[in-house]
């Protein structure tokens, strides 16, 4: 139905309500992106997973409307940016968590971790930020959720959901930082 290379026809389709026509893109991109994604990610089953979540949200929200041009250069765009967002994120994840590892005082002779103690620190460390960013911390650094996400579960907007992490990190960053004598 909608052959070569010219994906016009195709989006047009898409924009029509034409349920084949996004089956035929899912066909046609699914393992280009796929492999495109993991040249990024460096990581088969993330880039699958990405991937999969984008055709759904490119389905669930119509994102085909916001093509103006090429729908390939769309999509190759989509994933580029959803790779480098998780790679930030990740990144950010570690950073915070690396930040936040056990001090030397939580560490026996033998090497093992006080981990009541630590868990203790963290929990009241925590605790003494608001309600709501409280949550989005432990959303995004035990659960491992990136902010669209959180901001699903919670019915917030992504940017709340960035502005209640800042507000966070920057108290747990104060406390175990000044533990840990890092500026």
């Amino acid at each position: 139905m909608f052959e070569g290379n010219n994906d016009i026809p195709l989006l047009d389709a898409l924009k029509s309500g034409n349920t084949d026509a996004f089956s035929q893109c899912y066909t046609t991109y699914r393992v280009r992106l796929t492999v495109y994604a993991i040249s990024i990610l460096g990581s088969e089953p993330d880039a699958q997973d990405l991937v999969q979540d984008f055709f759904a949200e490119f389905y669930e929200r119509a994102l085909y409307n916001k093509v103006n041009s090429s729908l390939k250069a769309f999509l190759y765009a989509s994933i580029k940016n959803r790779c480098l967002n998780r790679v930030r994120d990740d990144a950010n994840r570690q950073r915070i968590l690396k930040i936040i590892a056990p001090p030397e005082d939580h560490v026996s002779p033998d090497g093992h971790m006080d981990m009541r103690r630590l868990q203790t620190e963290i929990s009241v460390t925590i605790g003494n930020i608001a309600p709501l960013s409280s949550k989005v911390f432990e959303l995004a650094y035990f659960r491992e959720m990136n902010r669209n996400e959180i901001a699903a579960e919670m019915g917030i907007s992504p940017n709340t959901v960035k502005n209640q992490l800042w507000r966070a990190l920057k108290i747990v960053k104060a406390h175990f930082g000044q533990k840990l004598k890092l500026k």
